[in-house]
C-alpha cells in the first residue's frame, strides 16, 4: 500500500474512516487533531504506560495474557483513550462509549490484545509525527516531496497506516465477537 500516494489525495480524512461497524462500536476511536498535537513528553508517558516505549513492533504477540492486562486497564479505566480525544463534551461522551465497548469485548484475549496494539500504535504514530520521521519512513521518492514535508501530510499518512494496519483488524475481531459482518474503510 502506498501511504504517501494516499496522503496526496484530496479526500477528507476522518479519524478513523469507518464504514459498517459491529453493533455498539463507537464511530470514532481517536481524534487525530488531538492525538497528533500532544507534546512529546506526554506521548512518551503514554507509551510507557502502554509498555511500548522501547518497542517499535506493537504487533508482536504477547507472551501471555497478563502482559496485556496493565495496558488494557489503562485504556478502559485510565486516561489513555481520553488523551486520544481531548476534553470537550462530545469527546468525553465518545471516550465513555469507547471505554464501555472495549470493556465488553475485552473479555476475549485476542480482542484485548488488538485493542492494546491499536492504541499503542496511536501513540507510536504521534511519536513519529513529533520526531518528524513519519513521511521520511514511507516516502518512496529520492527527494522528499513538498507534500510529505508538511505535518498535515505526515498525519494523513500515519492515520491511513493506523486505520488499515491496526484498527481494521480490531473492527474485524469485534465483528466476529458479535457475529456481524463489518467493514472498516
Amino acid at each position: 500500500i502506498n501511504f504517501v500516494k494516499m496522503a496526496h489525495e484530496k479526500t477528507s480524512l476522518t479519524a478513523p474512516m469507518m464504514g459498517s461497524l459491529p453493533p455498539g462500536m463507537p464511530q470514532r476511536l481517536y481524534e487525530g487533531n488531538v492525538l497528533f498535537n500532544l507534546p512529546p513528553p506526554v506521548v512518551d508517558g503514554y507509551l510507557i504506560l502502554l509498555g511500548k516505549f522501547d518497542q517499535s513492533d506493537v504487533t508482536k504477540p504477547s507472551k501471555n495474557e497478563e502482559e496485556d492486562e496493565l495496558p488494557f486497564q489503562a485504556i478502559i479505566n485510565g486516561n489513555v483513550i481520553d488523551a486520544c480525544f481531548g476534553n470537550t463534551l462530545t469527546s468525553r461522551n465518545e471516550c465513555r462509549s469507547a471505554k464501555s465497548y472495549f470493556e465488553a469485548v475485552g473479555t476475549d484475549p485476542k480482542a484485548r490484545h488488538q485493542i492494546v496494539v491499536a492504541y499503542s500504535e496511536c501513540f507510536l504514530a504521534a511519536k513519529r509525527i513529533n520526531d518528524g520521521t513519519s513521511a521520511l519512513d514511507r516516502c518512496s521518492s529520492s527527494l522528499l516531496c513538498g507534500m510529505c514535508s508538511t505535518k498535515r501530510a505526515r498525519i494523513r499518512i500515519e492515520e491511513r497506516h493506523m486505520e488499515e494496519t491496526f484498527f481494521s483488524p480490531l473492527v474485524d475481531i469485534c465483528a466476529a465477537k458479535t457475529n456481524t459482518k463489518a467493514s472498516f474503510l
